[in-house]
């Protein structure tokens, strides 16, 4: 009979370490590492705007809330911009289009529009200048871009000059507006950027990085500008990569300095070629990463991959910095960190499904509240942004401290079901215990050793996570499931009869990578294979005929994997 003890005790102890692991979401990640407080909170609709837009700019003005620009349904630049005043959204006539442009909110009152793309679809580049006077709501059009771009960034010196760089498949190099009439170049780059980070560094000066060149491929991350001095190198650069941006915002939203006491100070997302996000805290010419209390969760509430593709937003009225997500089923995740403390604590709030959201620029309330203004559909599978349907909606997003907090503290009820279930588990340990003896053989998820004491067969559990692997494997290799553009873990898990959290734990532990990195390992396998056979093939072709839904996403995935583009990649194996 003491067999069966030391076999039960053997299963409920596996149970309650299952439980430990899975059972509260809050306090631990997806494969049981230490993770934040997950809230939920469920945003307010407010009125929408005139037209749906991406591509377009947002600012809070004089507490007037107001969006320029963009690109409206059927991917055609707009010319209009609007506000929002006494509950309702006013449009206005700019002088020119800005879609993807450069917009910057200065000291003297004025906005500084400029640049975007010349033509629908996010074609060509433009020179157009333009100012927004906030007090008369009027546009007036007078000057010309040294360099016609778009996907550009730019930066208010505490001179009123203004440092811009960035381009988009066009040449790049570092110009400056002198504040009131004309544009010039200052210098070249050490590498050419599309919607780079631009930095104050002095009251003068001001460092340029990004990880895309102007073609959207991997540039040299670890380079760094400045507009007055040398270019250098930083090490940490290489490991993690400035965060990639889809929108143009304020060069100044993540500053959590004090310019009266000469201290710069930023705060900047970051990533490794695991695909974690963290923090990276600029102070001078110095980088190092932010330590926080815990790290940027990876997997949503649902074990679904979060992607952040903003900048941090400081609110430095309350000392708290923001950083947006969104996972595959549109949840919205914002990071709120009170950087006033190191390690900063840091809580993640998230909602139900949006796909009414946007992924666009969001801005900060005086209540220290977040507003998102249309932008793109996050889409599915890999990384897609619907820039012929943007979208007008408006969210206010409240961070209040009343919401129910998952996994910071157990309530009562949540205690009685978490030991029902493992109350549950023990009998089904007990059941299985007695018809493995009956019968007198292994049952497929175990095996049989010799106890060195009693010499009779012991149960010994073994994770069945290989047979699972096997059977994952086999759908990539014999069906090429790969190749589906927009092929979720769901997908994975209805064909398997499983559930979402077990096929992602599983390539998670055998295979140490997400299941976006899995799936595309074999897309780019495939795409090797292909580029041997066929080196002539077109990359647009190759790209979906692997799997990925465009050439951006291929291009990023084979650097990741590969560090060389396609093409280099053929030329060394030749």
């Amino acid at each position: 009979m003491h067999h069966y003890c030391r076999r039960i005790m053997l299963f409920f102890a596996l149970a309650i370490v299952s439980l430990g692991i899975f059972g509260t979401s809050g306090n631990r990640g997806a494969f049981g590492e230490a993770t934040c407080p997950m809230v939920h909170i469920t945003p307010e609709r407010l009125p929408d705007m005139n037209i749906p837009r991406g591509g377009h700019s947002l600012f809070m003005l004089n507490g007037e809330l107001t969006v320029f620009g963009g690109h409206t349904l059927g991917f055609v630049p707009t010319p209009t911009a609007e506000y929002f005043s006494n509950g309702q959204w006013h449009q206005l006539p700019m002088v020119y289009t800005h879609d993807d442009g450069i917009s910057v909110a200065l000291r003297s009152g004025k906005v500084l529009l400029a640049g975007g793309h010349a033509e629908p679809l996010g074609i060509g580049q433009s020179f157009m200048v333009e100012w927004y006077d906030q007090a008369s709501h009027r546009f007036e059009g007078f000057g010309c871009l040294d360099t016609k771009r778009a996907a550009a960034s730019a930066l208010e010196l505490d001179s009123g000059k203004v440092v811009i760089s960035g381009n988009h498949y066009n040449r790049d190099a570092i110009e400056m507006f002198d504040g009131k009439k004309l544009f010039y170049k200052i210098k070249d780059v050490s590498t050419e950027r599309i919607v780079p980070y631009i930095l104050r560094i002095a009251p003068d000066n001001a460092v340029i990085i990004s990880t895309e060149n102007t073609r959207f491929q991997r540039g040299k991350s670890d380079f760094v500008d400045r507009v007055k001095g040398d270019a250098f190198q930083v090490p940490l650069l290489q490991e993690w990569h400035p965060q990639i941006l889809v929108f143009c915002t304020n060069n100044d939203d993540g500053f959590i300095g004090d310019e009266q006491s000469g201290s710069y100070i930023h705060l900047f997302p970051v990533y490794n070629d695991s695909l974690q996000t963290a923090i990276m805290e600029l102070r001078d010419t110095v980088f190092t990463l932010f330590p926080t209390v815990s790290p940027l969760p990876f997997y949503g509430i649902e074990g679904d991959t979060i992607s952040y593709e903003t900048r941090v937003m400081a609110d430095r009225n309350t000392h708290r910095a923001y950083l947006q997500g969104v996972d595959i089923k549109e949840r919205h995740y914002f990071a709120v960190i009170d950087y006033s403390q190191q390690p900063a604590p840091m809580t993640v709030y998230y909602t139900d499904p949006l796909p009414e959201c946007g992924l666009s620029p969001f801005v900060i309330t005086p209540e220290g509240n977040l507003i998102v203004c249309g932008g793109l559909n996050y889409g599915h599978g890999d990384v897609m942004h619907d820039n012929y349907a943007p979208l007008s909606t408006v969210w206010l997003f409240r961070f209040a401290p009343d919401e129910a907090t998952i996994g910071t503290e157990t309530s009562i009820w949540g205690s009685f079901w978490l030991w029902m279930a493992a109350a549950l588990v023990l009998l089904t340990a007990i059941i299985v215990v007695i018809l493995i003896r009956k019968k007198g053989r292994s049952s497929t998820i175990t095996t049989t050793t010799t106890d060195p004491i009693d010499s009779e067969e012991t149960i010994v559990a073994v994770a069945p996570y290989e047979t699972l692997m096997q059977r994952i494997r086999e759908l990539m290799t014999e069906q090429q499931l790969f190749k589906q553009s927009e092929l979720k873990v769901a997908d994975v898990a209805v064909l398997l009869g499983t559930n979402v959290r077990y096929v992602s734990d599983c390539i998670n532990q055998l295979e140490g990578r997400s299941f976006s990195q899995f799936v595309n390992g074999y897309r780019i396998d495939y795409a090797k294979q292909q580029l041997r056979q066929h080196p002539d093939i077109k990359l647009s072709a190759l790209s979906l005929e692997s799997g990925f839904a465009n050439e951006t996403s291929f291009f990023r995935a084979f650097k990741v994997l590969t560090g060389m583009t396609p093409r280099e990649w053929l030329a060394k194996t030749n």
